[in-house]
């Protein structure tokens, strides 16, 4: 039953059965394939346009019921519980199924399977400001230590530093990496620090799974009509997709089927970005290029994504995220320059 158990699934909707959009009597059901969600019609029209014409169609009156579609449960049942309590955090789960093998697979260490581990330690002020756990030691494993590996390693002044001052990234054992940010050249540890500020902000209150945000927001919260849940997804969609987690060949979770679904809407085949398009619309694309952006500096060679944004129609986006890029850099060269002056 899409990841619920069935037996469970009617307790969910009974849970919400009254639906806490207001203190009015119950007088219409809303009904997603097994489950049944009691509802005040005057509540449901405070919220959505699309409530307000549902509400007042023949059928509905006549029913006293609105129907959506069965493969839409999952969804539904995200939308009920934010009408409800005001929260969105993703796929409302009745069981907690704990960590995903690809979320489990992401965090392998030095060691095991395909495992690596990078230890990052600074003695400079203006890093520590920012990083202040890097003056003892901070640790990466897993996919995140790849991609910070891969943001080192992978650009075009990597070449140099092995030349030079190769005591930036040091290989201590296999798989095993240590790193002090401030002995790399400042075009890497300005990309660096970026991406790790990035993985430092991620929520855990809410679902990793791209892909989940993008259809609620694109098949749910615009379609019905509910700017509020709009506003809702965006910022779980920002502040808790982990994009460095390799999905790629997993469609449910794929950053990159994400971002296929988010851009649908925004670009025109082969002529690039909309002018007309809608701003709810463009806020989801925004908070898109700003992930693409945070996590350019290895996704910028990263033969998934590139092959993706390769492609025509986004080389718009491109041009957007290479933009953000540019500023972030900007931005961090001021904070760590300002930090820097700052008397000791």
């Amino acid at each position: 039953m899409n990841g619920v158990d069935s037996g469970l699934a009617t307790s969910l909707a009974e849970s919400m059965g009254g639906l806490a959009i207001g203190v009015q009597v119950p007088n219409i059901t809303i009904v997603c394939g097994g489950d049944r969600y009691k509802c005040s019609k005057a509540a449901l029209v405070r919220r959505s346009l699309y409530f307000q014409i549902a509400c007042h169609a023949d059928r509905t009156i006549r029913s006293n019921r609105i129907t959506f579609p069965a493969q839409k449960q999952r969804h539904i049942r995200a939308m009920m519980h934010f009408l409800k309590t005001n929260t969105y955090i993703g796929p409302v789960e009745v069981v907690d199924r704990g960590m995903t093998p690809c979320q489990k697979n992401s965090e392998q260490p030095a060691g095991e399977e395909n495992g690596m581990s990078i230890e990052f330690r600074s003695n400079d002020r203006a890093i520590l400001h920012h990083f202040p756990e890097f003056e003892h030691s901070w640790i990466l494993h897993g996919d995140r230590a790849v991609k910070a590996s891969k943001i080192i390693t992978h650009h075009e002044l990597f070449n140099e530093l092995q030349q030079g001052n190769d005591e930036g990234f040091v290989c201590i054992a296999p798989g095993e990496y240590w790193c002090q940010p401030e002995l790399l050249p400042q075009a890497i540890q300005i990309s660096l620090l970026i991406f790790l500020r990035h993985l430092k902000s991620r929520r855990t209150d809410v679902s990793i799974n791209p892909v989940f945000h993008a259809e609620m927001f694109n098949h749910v919260a615009v379609k019905y009509m509910l700017p509020d849940l709009q506003s809702h997804i965006v910022q779980a969609f920002r502040e808790g997709c982990q994009a460095w987690i390799n999905t790629s060949l997993i469609r449910e979770s794929s950053f990159i089927t994400a971002a296929k679904i988010i851009l649908k809407p925004i670009l025109r085949p082969r002529l690039g970005l909309q002018k007309g398009t809608d701003c709810e619309t463009r806020e989801m694309g925004e908070a898109l290029v700003w992930i693409l952006a945070v996590n350019w500096g290895w996704m910028i060679h990263d033969e998934d994504v590139m092959s993706f944004l390769s492609q025509k129609p986004y080389h718009t986006v491109i041009k957007c995220v290479e933009h953000v890029v540019e500023a972030l850099a900007a931005q961090w060269e001021e904070k760590l320059a300002a930090q820097a002056a700052v008397p000791v």
